[in-house]
C-alpha cells in the first residue's frame, strides 16, 4: 500500500524555514528530503510534514495557509544600528511565553483582590531623572555603595532580584526559549525586556549576557516600570532616538554609580571602579563624563577603545544545580503564587505545567520542596 503524500506549496516550505531564523541554503544542505519537496521531486508524507513543522517551530496548520499570520513584537526593541533588526521568532516566543505568565498572574491577583505596587507608572510622562533615581533608591533600599561589599557581579544580580521581587515585580532569566536549549536568544538582539502592567510587571533578563550587563539591565527595566513603558533592549553602544529609553539609561547609570561617590573614588581608576560598582567600564566612563570628570573627547576616546572588547559569551551552566537553575529562570515570587494557587484549588496541575514548563515529579519537587 502506497504511503499517503501531501502536495505542499514550495514557497510555504521556504517561508517556514526563514521564519524560524534558519538560512535557507544551510537548512536544505542538512535536509535533502525537504529540498526534494521544494524542487518538486516528491511530496512529503503527513508524518514527515509534522516533523518538519517541529523542526521550524511552526504550528502544523500554518503549512496549509496561503499566507502565515503576521507576527510582530508587541513591544519595541532598541538596539544599535549594527545589531539585527529582522523578526526573531525566538525573541517573539519568549515574549509570548512571559505574557502568558503575566496574564495568569493578573487574573490570579484580581480573583484574590490583590493590588499591584503603587509605584507602577508613577513617573509616566516625567523627564525628571533625579526624582526617578531617588525613588528607585528608596524602593530598593540601595545605598550609593550597596555593591561594594558584594564579592562579584553575580552576587549583585542575586541581591537586585531579591529587592525587585520584594517590591512586587517578577523577574525571569532565560538564554533560550522555554526548555528548548537549541533556540538561543541572541544577546545582541535582546539583553532584556519588560512587560509593564499595573498589577504584575514582568522583567526578562538574557541569562547569557555578562553579569555586569545584567546588573544594569535590571535597573534599566525597573525604571521602565516607573515610567509605564514596555520595551526591550539589545546591544546598544550608540544613543537611541527615544526619549523614554534615554531616560531609563540615565536613571540606571545614576542609580548604580552615584555622583559624589564616583567623585570621591575617581583616582582609583575606571577598571577598579567597574569592579566596585559592579557595572561595565563604559558605564563608569559615561557617568564620569556626565558629572565632568571626563571631557566628551576623553569619553569617546575611551569608548572607541573598549566598545568592541565585549566579554566572550558566557558558558551556559544550566547543567549545574537543576532546581536552582529552574528557580532562577522562572522566578521565586511567581512560583510561590503557582504553589499557593494549586493549594487553594485555583490552578489545575496541567495549567501549572504549561505555565512553568515543568511537569510530574520534577514540577512537584521544584514547587513543593525547593521553594
Amino acid at each position: 500500500m502506497a504511503k499517503e503524500r501531501i502536495q505542499i506549496n514550495p514557497q510555504t516550505i521556504i517561508n517556514a524555514i526563514t521564519r524560524a531564523g534558519f538560512k535557507e541554503d544551510e537548512f536544505l544542505d542538512k535536509h535533502d528530503d525537504v529540498r526534494a519537496w521544494i524542487e518538486g521531486e516528491k511530496d512529503p508524507t503527513p508524518k514527515q510534514l509534522e516533523k518538519f513543522a517541529e523542526q521550524v517551530y511552526l504550528p502544523f496548520g500554518y503549512l496549509f495557509m496561503d499566507k502565515f499570520p503576521t507576527e510582530k513584537s508587541p513591544i519595541p526593541f532598541f538596539r544599535t544600528v549594527s545589531a539585527s533588526h529582522h523578526f526573531n521568532l525566538n525573541i517573539y516566543d519568549a515574549i509570548m511565553s512571559l505574557q502568558q505568565r503575566q496574564d495568569w498572574m493578573i487574573d490570579y491577583m484580581e480573583e484574590n483582590e490583590m493590588d499591584g505596587p503603587a509605584f507602577i507608572g508613577k513617573y509616566k510622562n516625567s523627564t525628571d531623572v533625579n526624582a526617578i533615581v531617588n525613588e528607585i533608591r528608596i524602593l530598593l533600599e540601595l545605598a550609593p555603595d550597596w555593591a561594594f561589599t558584594l564579592a562579584s557581579p553575580d552576587k549583585a544580580v542575586v541581591e537586585l532580584v531579591k529587592k525587585i521581587e520584594n517590591a512586587g515585580c517578577y523577574v525571569n532569566f532565560q538564554s533560550f526559549v522555554g526548555n528548548q536549549n537549541k533556540r538561543k536568544i541572541p544577546v545582541e538582539d535582546c539583553r532584556g525586556f519588560v512587560l509593564v502592567d499595573k498589577k504584575a510587571p514582568f522583567i526578562f533578563i538574557n541569562n547569557n549576557d555578562s553579569k555586569n550587563a545584567q546588573v544594569f539591565t535590571l535597573i534599566h527595566e525597573f525604571a521602565h516600570i516607573l515610567i509605564d513603558f514596555s520595551a526591550g533592549v539589545g546591544l546598544k553602544y550608540d544613543d537611541v532616538d527615544n526619549g523614554q529609553e534615554d531616560i531609563c539609561d540615565q536613571v540606571a547609570a545614576a542609580v548604580l554609580v552615584e555622583d559624589n561617590t564616583l567623585r570621591r573614588l575617581w583616582n582609583e581608576g575606571i577598571m577598579k571602579l567597574s569592579r566596585k560598582f559592579k557595572v561595565s567600564s563604559i558605564v563608569i566612563a559615561r557617568r564620569a563624563m556626565d558629572i565632568g570628570l571626563l571631557t566628551k573627547e576623553e569619553f569617546f576616546a575611551y569608548y572607541n577603545k573598549v566598545k568592541d572588547l565585549r566579554p566572550a559569551p558566557k558558558k551556559n551552566r544550566d547543567g549545574g544545580n537543576f532546581y536552582a537553575t529552574a528557580l532562577h529562570r522562572i522566578g521565586y515570587s511567581f512560583l510561590v503564587h503557582i504553589r499557593n494557587a494549586i493549594n487553594s484549588n485555583q490552578l489545575l496541575y496541567r495549567d501549572a505545567y504549561a505555565l512553568t514548563g515543568y511537569s510530574g515529579n520534577t514540577f512537584n519537587k521544584l514547587v513543593f520542596e525547593k521553594l
